[in-house]
């Protein structure tokens, strides 16, 4: 074969490669608003700065990659509160802030509006995160809603979806966090989904959430009443800071985290805690299973398990599982103690699931929580735990049990259904046991079983510091 013959696909292969590098380099290529490429610079409704990589949008608006799917470097502002629609994308973000606003989002709602994610296609939104500038994937400075069943992963940035109403430009601005569907993954350094002061709202769709602080973080209320959740989150799995925490018809995995509803906040002026009527937890009709640890709050305390300060509520038929992990290894006792932290085993006093007020089982409700642990860093855990009362009303077929040390403690009044039996053990010098009007942390412990099949383990028992008594 001559040298001309031979060098030929050569040439035609550099040329083909040199094609398809100036290609991959040109961000506008195959990326459209609608029906245009972006490479026109504008259209009805949206305008692309080639310069700052900046497609604004002003009105109701379809993103697609129209040829290649290659990642688009694009910052997205979106001016209007309208729907931004995103039809197979690969966008990341081009990591520098814009204007006035102090972090960089792949797409920034200004005001708010809807991000629908376009049925059967899949999209993804890549950060351009360091510790130094960091940037997020969603940003709303108002109420953000998610709709549509399409896929959306979301890597490399601060937080997944973020909500603060701080930078709006509308006056007494709120800003919210409505999910209704979707596939959607996230993968943080920070939070998955955070809305600073507002309530998060999830009513469907299917949940991946790796974060390195918070799974689900709400200024507000947290509401959940459909959906499948996988959670692996550095510290809570679901926090509601300053809210309830309502869990319905749904499914939710926390592999590593808590469920916190705190009912107070920490005034630093006062150098004191403010209690409010917030801090509530319902659960009904829901199947849920948390694998926690010990995370320590600085000002705030330990979070194990599910935690309301307010009341808790378990009801329906609702499954619920809580289980203690070891600690990681940024747990640790030389973490914590430069922390401040004493390690001392009778440092605290609390329940792999706690509420501050009353804690009702009800329905057929099945409910374990298993602080069973073995650490050199801290001591017996209870496996529920209540500052209030604990009322069991449950019907046939639900049932309690508690595996720790004690199984279940209750500060103030044990309500139990009329038709359960109740047995007390004394001390270990008696052997007969006995059925007491009341009972108290000194008398023994209280084993109940019955019909309503509410058991706790008998070697470790509960602990009732007020009355029994029948529930109503």
């Amino acid at each position: 074969m001559s040298k001309k013959l031979f060098m030929l696909p050569v040439l035609i292969l550099i040329l083909l490669m040199a094609f398809s590098m100036s290609a991959f380099a040109a961000d506008d290529v195959g990326f459209k608003v609608g029906d245009t490429d972006i490479s026109a610079g504008s259209g009805d409704g949206w305008s692309y700065d080639s310069e700052t990589k900046t497609l604004t949008i002003s009105k109701d608006a379809t993103l697609a990659n129209a040829d290649i799917n290659v990642p688009v470097t694009l910052y997205i502002k979106v001016e209007n509160n309208c729907t931004v629609t995103l039809n197979g994308v690969n966008i990341q973000s081009t990591g520098e802030a814009l204007g006035d606003y102090p972090w960089p989002s792949v797409i920034h709602f200004l005001v708010g509006g809807t991000l629908n994610l376009e049925a059967g296609t899949t999209n993804t939104l890549t950060g351009a995160y360091d510790v130094e500038s960091g940037d997020d994937a969603i940003t709303s400075f108002g109420n953000l809603a998610v709709t549509g069943s399409g896929a959306l992963a979301i890597s490399k940035v601060g937080y997944g979806f973020y909500a603060d109403p701080d930078y709006s430009t509308l006056e007494e601005a709120k800003a919210s966090i409505n999910i209704s569907d979707g596939q959607i993954t996230t993968s943080t350094d920070y939070d998955g989904i955070d809305c600073k002061d507002g309530d998060v709202t999830i009513s469907g769709g299917e949940f991946t959430i790796n974060a390195g602080e918070d799974g689900i973080y709400s200024g507000g209320d947290v509401t959940i009443s459909g959906g499948e959740f996988t959670i692996n989150a550095g510290e809570d799995g679901i926090y509601s800071y300053f809210g309830d925490i309502n869990i319905s018809n749904c499914q939710i995995t926390v592999d590593k985290g808590t469920i916190v509803a705190i009912g107070y906040y920490y005034d630093e002026e006062q150098q004191d805690i403010v209690e409010t009527d917030k801090g509530n937890i319902v659960i009904s009709d829901a199947v849920v299973a948390v694998t926690s640890y010990y995370y320590f709050n600085p000002k705030l305390g330990f979070d194990l398990g599910i935690r309301a300060d307010g009341n808790l509520t378990v009801n329906g038929a609702s499954k619920v599982n809580v289980g203690l992990a070891e600690i990681p290894a940024e747990g640790s006792s030389s973490s914590l103690a430069a922390d401040g932290v004493d390690l001392d085993a009778g440092m605290f006093y609390c329940g792999l699931i706690e509420s501050g007020n009353d804690m009702t089982f009800s329905g057929t409700a099945q409910v374990v929580a298993d602080a069973t642990v073995d650490s050199e860093y801290f001591g017996p855990v209870n496996g529920i735990f209540s500052w209030g009362k604990i009322i069991f009303n449950m019907a046939p077929g639900g049932s309690v049990k508690g595996i720790g040390t004690p199984a279940i403690e209750i500060t103030d009044e044990l309500k139990i259904p009329a038709a359960a039996g109740i047995m007390a053990t004394k001390p270990a010098e008696s052997e007969e046991p006995v059925i007491p009007a009341s009972l108290n942390a000194d008398s023994g412990k209280l084993i109940i079983l019955g019909e309503n099949n509410v058991i706790t383990q008998p070697s470790q028992g509960v602990i009732v510091s007020g009355n029994v008594t029948e529930s109503s």
